[in-house]
């Protein structure tokens, strides 16, 4: 059983060339959402795991990390500076930088 549709290929073709404003706009949408995907998928293979975040943190002597979320903007960190001091840190999702860090001065 063949379905048949009101609006045939060929009529939304003809009716897209005759208005190359519509069609060209339908094009770079269609266009910027293959584009976008495609670049979305390629960032999140980049993005670093809790795991890899808090390896690094370790290097740079923040240590013991208690709690590891996700954020809209990255990670959110909290757990102890290298002076000592407990720390919250906002940490940049794709090389673990620290972009915002709130300290609690407990020792000086």
């Amino acid at each position: 059983m063949s379905h048949k549709h009101p609006i045939s290929t060929a009529a939304v073709g003809k009716f897209l060339f005759r208005r190359p404003k519509l069609f060209t706009l339908i094009a770079f949408m269609v266009l910027g959402v293959f584009s976008s995907s495609a670049f979305c998928n390629e960032a999140q293979d980049q993005l670093l795991n809790a795991g890899q975040v808090q390896a690094r943190l370790n290097s740079a002597g923040y240590a013991p990390l208690w709690q590891i979320r996700r954020s809209v903007a990255g990670y959110i960190v909290e757990g102890i500076d290298p002076r000592g001091n407990p720390v919250v840190l906002q940490v940049d999702p794709f090389n673990a930088s620290i972009i915002a860090l709130e300290a609690f001065a407990l020792l000086r």
